[in-house]
């Protein structure tokens, strides 16, 4: 997963990861919480590359339902 490889280099250790903002919002809207809208709003202090921006608004806005969500119940989002 590129996400967790971009996150892996800005924090090497772990606890440091887990306690990171940014990787609880990106694990969120990937989890399908948060609209295109609010993920536009604030991916930039994520710290993601202009490559995992991408990805990630590809993933969280391609209006597939369940590609972002699991478990298919995002719509109200």
């Amino acid at each position: 997963m590129a996400f967790l490889d971009e996150f892996e280099t800005k924090y090497p250790n772990v606890e440091e990861m887990v306690a990171s903002t940014a990787t609880a919002r990106v694990n969120g809207y990937l989890g399908g919480h948060g609209s295109c809208d609010q993920l536009k709003s604030e991916i930039s202090g994520f710290g993601l590359s202009e490559s995992g921006r991408m990805k990630l608004l590809e993933e969280v806005c391609s209006g597939i339902e369940g590609k972002a969500c699991p478990s298919n119940n995002c719509a109200a989002n």
